[in-house]
């Protein structure tokens, strides 16, 4: 069973260092609502509002959204320069949301 810190230090290794989550994440990632809930345990669906709201608030627009996005944050070059040119922007957020 996913605790929140466990999902939030999955979305900080997917965020800054383009390493992929697991199968619920990249649901939630992707907006795939059903597949999300199919993926959730226990813990991770009585949260799923907060993940959501968490990924939404601090995490970049780019990374998230639809399952292109994903792929593209992944595994793109522009994806990579990205990680690199905003990684104190994107760790100050993380550090609010915690």
């Amino acid at each position: 069973m996913a605790t929140i810190p466990e999902l939030k230090a999955g979305l900080n290794r997917y965020v800054l260092e383009g390493i992929p989550t697991g199968h619920f994440l990249h649901a939630v990632l992707s907006g795939d609502l059903y597949e999300a809930v199919a993926r959730a345990d226990s813990e991770s669906g009585r949260n799923l509002v907060e993940i959501t709201k968490f990924i939404y608030n601090h995490m970049p627009m780019a990374s998230f959204g639809n399952a292109v996005k994903v792929e593209k944050w992944l595994y793109s070059k522009e994806a990579e320069t990205m990680r690199k040119d905003q990684r104190e922007t994107i760790e100050k957020l993380f550090e609010k949301g915690e």
